[in-house]
């Protein structure tokens, strides 16, 4: 079967999954999540890649991510593949971590990224894992919240948008309750 070749030109927005094989967990541990977590950080640097929103869990991972120089695959390519190698290494195992090709999907609207980053930070909660995405340490929700988000994180051009649709008080920070887009409106997170 031929492989479709992905929509990415300069500047655009993805929403980035990627699976690990037979439903096992893509992480054992912390420190699996942390050096994951750090390996898009040199594409980040390079100017490859830039993450508006994160979510790790248990099998999977969802980002939001704008591809500046339209180089997403190979930055992925080279942020999985030294993931991968770290973990079999530190577990002693070998073969495929990770499901064949990471699922991207070209976000084109502002209304659709605004709805995905939303999705993004409460998958944690759909999940059972919290109550609320500001509580789910592997997400950006925690980070954006508590101001205090890592480099790698580029959430002010995705808040402005925010802003911009459903008003200043989209994002906000208060007794660590964050709500983004909360003027009630919705779409499906998958277009058609």
């Amino acid at each position: 079967m031929a492989v479709r070749s992905r929509q990415d030109s300069p500047s655009t927005w993805h929403h980035v999954v990627q699976r690990a094989i037979a439903r096992r967990p893509l992480f054992e541990d912390r420190v699996d999540i942390r050096f994951f977590l750090s390996r898009p950080v040199r594409e980040v640097h390079e100017g490859r890649l830039e993450i508006h929103a994160w979510c790790v869990l248990t099998t999977h991972f969802h980002s939001l991510v704008r591809s500046p120089m339209g180089e997403l695959a190979e930055a992925m390519r080279q942020a999985q593949h030294e993931s991968s190698r770290f973990f079999n290494r530190r577990h002693r195992r070998d073969g495929s971590l990770i499901r064949g090709r990471f699922l991207s999907m070209p976000v084109k609207s502002l209304t659709y990224r605004c709805t995905l980053v939303r999705y993004i930070d409460f998958s944690a909660v759909e999940a059972g894992r919290v109550s609320a995405p500001w509580r789910e340490p592997w997400g950006s929700a925690a980070q954006c919240v508590g101001g205090t988000g890592p480099r790698r994180l580029e959430r002010s051009r995705v808040e402005d948008e925010v802003t911009s649709i459903a008003g200043p008080g989209a994002f906000r920070a208060a007794d660590r309750g964050w709500s983004p887009c909360d003027s009630g409106w919705r779409i499906p997170v998958f277009p058609p």
